[in-house]
């Protein structure tokens, strides 16, 4: 089976094929915008039939944690940059330097203080289950949109100020139709 490439043309890393919700690979969610091309993120056949046949929450938010915990961290910041673009990234993990995540997404690299890839980690799980559920421009516009559930403030935001379990929930709210 070939390797699966990633958006971004960079590998993703292997799958683990011996467990049955791995063996999905890649799945290609909805083209975004208006012009832009479909973008690619890796959905186990789990998450994807959670967000098609309403399997619990907690099956998908486990699933998608687990495939973030096993990514680097350097992968993580290379796939947020990529859809999310530095700026944000560097928002969310409350840094000056714009250019900090382009060193932190090399291999070869620096890495993020502890807290800054906490919620690196945490928007990518975020990230992944909005673009899984709708697509890679309603997920970007949500990190970026004034959010009732959160007293009008960006999830992005909020992250930057390790307010992480509200904006999970507000992404939850978000997914199930529950948003105000």
């Amino acid at each position: 089976m070939p390797t699966p490439r990633c958006a971004t043309s960079d590998a993703c890393g292997p799958i683990d094929h011996d467990r049955p919700e791995a063996r999905g690979g890649l799945s290609a969610s909805a083209t975004t915008a208006p012009g832009a091309g479909s973008a690619y993120s890796r959905v186990s056949p789990l998450t994807q039939a959670s967000m098609e046949d309403h399997v619990s929450p907690t099956e998908i938010d486990i699933d998608i944690h687990e495939q973030t915990t096993r990514m680097g961290i350097h992968e993580i910041v290379r796939q947020l940059i990529s859809h999310l673009g530095p700026t944000l990234v560097a928002t969310l993990a409350n840094v000056r330097d714009s250019k900090l995540p382009h060193k932190w997404s090399r291999v070869d690299g620096p890495t993020p203080r502890d807290e800054a890839k906490r919620r690196l980690m945490v928007a990518h799980r975020i990230w992944v289950k909005l673009s899984s559920a709708e697509n890679d421009y309603v997920a970007r516009n949500w990190f970026i949109g004034a959010n009732p559930r959160l007293g009008e403030q960006m999830p992005a935001m909020c992250l930057r100020e390790g307010k992480l379990d509200q904006v999970i929930d507000a992404a939850d709210a978000f997914l199930e139709g529950t948003d105000g």
